[in-house]
């Protein structure tokens, strides 16, 4: 007994012709998917070409070669789909930012280098890299704070005294 026949789709050609194959599966590539297609044709049998018999020329296309026809179901046909991404680690990176201190009466009081995200950096400052950070804290009156990893990494850095 034949296998029954997959769902049939509309095929355009590259010369502007549609024709009718059957949709075997679905494949998800990086770029979006391709189709499997059968295409029925004719193929010789025998050593001399004695006959033909139907036969079926398979060829991946792209969405844009293949339509659905109304009315019929797909929901039957292999779905093959790209695995998930293994979910990388966040690289450890570190981010400060300065927090401006004012006086009572509006002059500055000095800063206060917190690691970025801190709960006491003041929101939406500028993100600073290492080298920045360093040098805010070189500047007079300027700290790293203690509530957060700014004192214990940058002081590291920084010569003792």
């Amino acid at each position: 007994m034949a296998e029954p026949l997959p769902p049939p789709v509309r095929v355009l050609l590259p010369d502007g012709q549609a024709m009718t194959g059957y949709l075997r599966a679905q494949h998800q590539t990086p770029s979006g998917w391709l189709l499997l297609v059968g295409l029925p044709s004719w193929r010789n049998v025998g050593t001399q070409g004695e006959g033909v018999e139907p036969g079926e020329y398979r060829v991946l296309l792209t969405t844009g070669q293949v339509s659905p026809i109304e009315g019929v179901d797909y929901s039957g046909v292999e779905v093959h789909r790209l695995p998930a991404a293994p979910s990388a680690a966040p690289s450890p990176r570190w981010a400060w930012s300065v927090q401006r201190l004012r006086r009572p009466d509006g002059r500055p009081a000095g800063t206060v280098v917190h690691e970025y995200g801190c709960e006491d950096s003041p929101g939406g400052a500028h993100e600073l890299n290492l080298d920045q950070a360093l040098a805010a804290l070189e500047r007079e009156g300027a700290r790293a704070c203690k509530e957060c990893a700014a004192a214990e990494v940058l002081g590291r850095f920084l010569p003792s005294s």
